[in-house]
């Protein structure tokens, strides 16, 4: 693929907040300290639904720093919405995606940036060592599988939420309007021009991770019923086996009456054993996944949204 390297001159640091008043400050301290001296630098900061003093340390940052957007979700919509509201105030040519919590050192954003200018449409941080609980480790493993299957993502790419995007992808990315919002998958349904560059992983200096087991179940469902319809050719194709599967177990009791008269089936056995077999798999195969792409096109015709933002606080 034909590549030519391209400046970067302004850059947006987008970061979904969280129950992070701890930890956000020196976040945006340490990248300050990093970049600022290298380039025209702008944070947004988009606090989503936050239970703590989150959404106050984000105007105080905001009070010390003309450089700083500021956005309240009304509600917690998840991490990929409040990204993809910050992606839509980036004003730089090139936007990075930073966690809240300084697993993401500010050191490792230049490696980033000097892989990005080569001319990719966007790089992932590929962690050499992830700091994760093992639960949270076992998800992404299986997060990074179903990519592969569902959205033929190279084996050899690790999808992580530290990312560094041009902003053509960056506009193309927020033009989805959708409420199952999985930024990755609209990543790959963009662009195929895209690197990855190994990057330190630290612990987390406060609290615990928030995402749990009923957000990372929410995170497959999108990315499994939001952005391939594989699950639903899989369906399909079960119901077709169970069906094959039926047709010979009935050929099997077929045969055996016909040819061992002692036999001992009570009658009727046979064809109930068939007929569930065949109408149960198909339709217990199919109804689930079927059920979850019309709910899903049930909420997003009813406008279900993305996200809905309370007040946007910007520095004149």
């Amino acid at each position: 693929m034909y590549m030519h390297a391209l400046p970067i001159k302004h850059v947006s640091i987008v970061i979904p907040c969280f129950n992070s008043a701890a930890t956000l400050g020196e976040t945006v301290r340490r990248i300050r300290d990093t970049l600022a001296n290298r380039f025209e630098l702008e944070f947004i900061l988009v606090n989503d639904g936050s239970a703590d003093n989150t959404w106050q340390e984000i105007l105080n940052l905001q009070v010390q720093s003309q450089t700083v957007k500021s956005i309240d979700l009304m509600r917690n919509f998840g991490e990929h919405n409040a990204a993809i509201t910050g992606l839509r105030f980036v004003s730089g040519d090139t936007a990075i995606i930073v966690d809240d919590d300084l697993q993401h050192p500010a050191s490792e954003i230049l490696k980033l940036l000097d892989e990005l200018a080569k001319g990719y449409d966007v790089v992932y941080g590929r962690y050499i060592d992830k700091q994760h609980s093992l639960w949270r480790n076992i998800g992404s493993s299986l997060n990074d599988k179903l990519a592969t299957i569902l959205l033929n993502k190279p084996k050899s790419l690790y999808m992580s939420s530290f990312k560094a995007m041009r902003r053509p992808l960056v506009d193309a990315v927020c033009a989805y309007d959708g409420p199952f919002v999985y930024i990755d998958g609209l990543i790959f349904w963009t662009t195929e021009n895209i690197g990855q560059v190994d990057v330190e992983h630290t612990a987390r200096s406060d609290g615990r991770s928030n995402y749990n087991i009923r957000r990372l179940v929410r995170l497959h469902l999108n990315l499994a019923t939001g952005f391939s319809v594989i699950p639903l050719r899989v369906a399909s194709l079960s119901g077709v086996v169970m069906a094959v599967l039926g047709a010979i177990l009935a050929a099997f009791f077929v045969y055996e009456k016909l040819t061992r008269h002692d036999l001992n089936i009570p009658i009727g056995w046979a064809s109930t054993i068939v007929c569930l077999l065949v109408i149960g798999g198909i339709v217990l195969a199919m109804l689930g996944i079927i059920g979850e792409y019309v709910g899903r096109i049930f909420l997003s015709l009813n406008r279900k949204p993305q996200s809905v933002i309370r007040e946007v606080v910007e520095t004149e």
